[in-house]
């Protein structure tokens, strides 16, 4: 199990938190109106780390692979390049082996943080939310 499919896991995740917590925000709001604008927040926050998670992979990624390859890697994460140790390695050789070590470590906190947040809010997207959030465990323990 490659620590770079972390990050896939990372950005598949996040977009499944973000539609899920506007479902709780309209839940909320008619239950606990002065809580909402703590919630709109966060998702917003959500939606802005998403995006520049996006940016950042962009970047790092450039002259890694090909435009075509960055494309299917930001919108398929699941894609077999996730699990590409050549680029793994190479990525490692870009950051420095401890700037890689910290990032998988982050991302690794980041996805573990989604998961359990989604778990304990307690919303459920129906079965794209739920096979996003398994996948997402499986990938979480086999890495640890």
């Amino acid at each position: 199990m490659s620590g770079f499919e972390i990050i896939g896991v990372v950005l598949k995740i996040l977009p499944v938190m973000i539609t899920g917590l506007q479902e709780v925000d309209g839940r909320t709001s008619r239950i606990l109106f002065q809580y909402q604008h703590v919630i709109t927040s966060f998702i917003r926050d959500l939606d802005m780390e998403h995006a520049q998670l996006r940016t950042t992979l962009e970047k790092m990624l450039s002259g890694l692979v090909n435009e075509i390859e960055l494309a299917q890697l930001l919108e398929d994460q699941q894609h077999p390049i996730w699990k590409d140790t050549n680029l793994e390695n190479r990525m490692k050789q870009r950051l420095g082996p401890e700037a890689y070590r910290i990032y998988i470590i982050t991302m690794s906190r980041v996805a573990n943080a989604l998961v359990g947040l989604r778990r304990d809010v307690g919303f459920n997207q129906g079965k794209v939310s739920n096979d996003v959030c398994h996948d997402a465990e499986v990938i979480l323990t086999l890495s640890s």
